[in-house]
């Protein structure tokens, strides 16, 4: 911690000018972009108020300086509740890099969330309470067209029972000065967690959407005491379905209602998610009322159900239909003209609306020798990124025989090699039944 009576910015050789009018109350309190303290004013000694200072890190930087414009822009531009109020700034000096730039801003009294005491083990009254001022300060947000871009506990602040979000240093909003201050090849966001659309490479990084799932997690973060980090882990599972954590929301009054809103909310797919906060405080207002009986449930999900992407589940059903009718005539090929004494017959087929797999088992027996024994030959098509792929699965070996576009079929050229990777895959297994 640096001493703010002996600050210099490394890139700065003349005199701050915010210390010809504010007097140090603290050390250095600051983050990664900028160098905070708590001042007072020097002009009214009787004023025993105390305000949030923040200066400039790095300020040779042309971005971050013209970001931390931005951040004072929104402060100063809004009325939301739950923001802090800017009581001066220099911030339009931006262009003159001689300047150190500063903000002088209301103090919020308070802990951060990350180190209030009790998470995952607040009442879940206080947990709504608090997740509903977040959801309203994004709404407020969202309303002048601003995406915060970096919610995490570090960022808000409790002040008894009231909730605050700071730190508008990486958000979008468009002043009219600067359009592309975050380019496609740059990654933003956090480690509380990292969402797909904020990684280098993609153009969605402006989406109020990306938001609210931030919000999400905060609220699973009050719950469990976890930081969610990633949407998907490696076994497949959302940060609300590991296990630690599923025991907690699962002893929740409302438990239904916290898994619906994780499992919307987690989604990859960013189309998939929470549109607004509206939608998701209409989840909230059911789950404070002091109801029984499962009518409010059944209107919820007759209102989640509206909002399915039909047309998107249907493409997929399609897209994997046509590729396992295509496995499925193939393998019946190789029986019928490899393996001419031995017949299939399907056991089961699994597909469910939304399902990104469609799998069949089909058991292979020998003509006059019952069904005492059998190979079963599992096949599935499945949905990988935008692609279906076939793959077969004997007794635990699996084997891809194709790879194809969603709603496209196996090409012609390729249907013989397909049908020959089957068979030199199956037919081992199928003369094994007369050893």
């Amino acid at each position: 911690m640096s001493d703010i009576k002996n600050y210099k910015d490394p890139y700065i050789t003349t005199v701050n000018k915010w210390q010809e009018k504010w007097q140090p109350e603290s050390t250095n309190i600051g983050g990664g972009q900028g160098d905070c303290f708590l001042v007072s004013s020097l002009a009214d000694r009787q004023d025993k108020q105390v305000y949030f200072l923040k200066t400039l890190k790095d300020s040779d930087n042309t971005e971050r300086r013209r970001r931390f414009y931005i951040e004072t822009v929104i402060y100063q531009s809004v009325e939301i509740e739950g923001i802090p109020k800017i009581i001066e700034t220099n911030s339009g000096e931006f262009a003159n890099k001689q300047e150190t730039l500063y903000y002088i801003s209301e103090y919020i009294r308070g802990e951060n969330l990350n180190k209030l005491p009790g998470m995952g083990h607040l009442e879940e009254n206080d947990v709504l309470h608090l997740f509903r001022q977040l959801l309203e300060i994004l709404a407020d947000c969202h309303s002048y067209e601003i995406v915060h871009r970096d919610v995490k506990p570090e960022n808000i602040i409790v002040c008894e029972s009231d909730l605050f979000l700071v730190d508008f240093g990486i958000s979008y909003y468009d002043t009219g000065e600067f359009q592309n201050l975050t380019k496609i090849g740059q990654e933003i966001g956090n480690r509380f967690l990292r969402l797909p659309e904020f990684a280098a490479g993609s153009p969605n990084k402006r989406d109020e959407r990306s938001d609210l799932t931030l919000a999400v997690g905060i609220a699973l973060y009050m719950i469990s005491g976890e930081y969610p980090r990633t949407l998907m882990d490696e076994g497949g599972n959302y940060p609300h379905q590991l296990p630690t954590v599923a025991a907690k929301i699962g002893s929740l009054k409302n438990a239904r209602f916290w898994n619906l809103l994780f499992d919307k909310g987690f989604q990859t797919n960013i189309d998939s998610r929470w549109g607004n906060a509206e939608e998701i405080l209409t989840v909230i207002d059911l789950m404070e009322k002091e109801t029984t009986g499962t009518q409010q449930y059944e209107d919820l999900l007759k209102q989640y159900a509206s909002q399915i992407d039909h047309d998107y589940l249907n493409r997929l059903a399609g897209g994997l239909e046509l590729i396992y009718n295509q496995l499925n005539a193939l393998l019946n090929k190789v029986i019928s003209e490899k393996a001419p004494g031995f017949y299939p017959e399907q056991q089961w087929w699994v597909y469910s609306l939304g399902a990104t797999e469609r799998k069949a088992e089909t058991s292979v027996y020998a003509v006059g020798r019952g069904k005492i024994k059998r190979a079963a030959i599992l096949f599935r098509a499945e949905l990988v990124g935008n692609q279906v792929v076939g793959i077969f699965d004997l007794k635990g070996t699996e084997l891809e025989v194709v790879r194809v576009a969603l709603g496209e079929q196996i090409p012609a050229t390729e249907i013989e090699l397909v049908f020959e990777k089957i068979a030199a895959f199956v037919l081992p297994a199928i003369a094994d039944l007369i050893s």
